[in-house]
């Protein structure tokens, strides 16, 4: 698996089309919502039903009364928060 440190926006890229890829699926789900916000203008209740039915489809364990706080979180934080993408950051030496 590839690195995405700093690049929010290819792991969200990633887990849109492969799905969940790590243990760390909350901060995978916030970068793909706020991928979605912010790329595909999806908000509100079409962003919810989307996420829900991503984590349906590629989290046989996800069930909606017992880890809707995963998809709050998510969806709070797609508005909030630009995703991430750094691909270079260069050092200078005077």
């Amino acid at each position: 698996m590839q690195s995405f440190k700093f690049k929010e926006e290819d792991l969200a890229k990633y887990v849109e089309k492969h799905g969940f890829v790590t243990k760390h699926r909350q901060s995978e789900l916030n970068a793909l919502a706020a991928y979605w916000y912010a790329e595909k203008g999806l908000r509100g209740k079409k962003l919810k039903d989307a996420l829900i039915e991503f984590c349906e489809k590629n989290d046989a364990s996800f069930r909606v009364t017992r880890d809707y706080a995963m998809v709050s979180k998510a969806l709070k934080q797609a508005a909030k928060k630009p995703l991430i993408q750094i691909d270079s950051c260069p050092v200078y030496k005077e």
